[in-house]
């Protein structure tokens, strides 16, 4: 079991590396973008369809690895009242829901895949990139991102959840 985990914790760090990859490239493609539009009046053509698309890299990409790091947007105002065994109820039920929602989405976004992938025809609208291997990671992403919330539900059963 310990491999399993220790495999989806090293799948959450390549992809966070893929969305920090995906980051940088955005800056850096709106960075020269504006340089060739305002001083070279010669804009970077399907920058905008690249920085949709990676946009896809950057949130699919990091939410397994936030999640494993536990790095969440939370508020501490009921949380800090709560006792030990209290906040371990609250994650554990805060994560089901979560699943509530990311089960089916990720469902959903492997269907999108998977008809995208037999459609390649379905591109950007400017450099017609396509946009099936997009869909694929953002899929994939989905289902990483659910594995981790099952390892912190567990977690949080054992008693082992750090963030308790």
């Amino acid at each position: 079991m310990n491999k399993i985990i220790k495999g989806i914790h090293g799948i959450s760090v390549a992809l966070s590396w893929v969305a920090s990859a995906g980051l940088f490239a955005m800056m850096l493609m709106t960075f020269l973008n504006v340089i060739g539009r305002y001083f070279v009046n010669k804009p970077i053509i399907g920058t905008q369809d690249l920085c949709e698309q990676f946009m896809i890299l950057v949130v699919y990409g990091a939410l397994g690895y936030v999640t494993m790091q536990k790095r969440h947007i939370a508020v501490d105002l009921l949380v800090e009242k709560l006792t030990l065994n209290g906040k371990r109820i609250m994650l554990i039920v805060a994560n089901l829901i979560s699943l509530v929602v990311l089960i089916p989405m990720s469902v959903s976004l492997s269907k999108a895949a998977a008809h995208r992938a037999m459609h390649l025809y379905m591109t950007t609208a400017t450099i017609k990139l396509p946009v099936a291997p997009f869909y694929i990671f953002a899929a994939f992403g989905a289902v990483i991102l659910c594995l981790e919330i099952i390892i912190d539900i567990v977690n949080y059963i054992r008693g082992t959840g750090g963030d308790a």
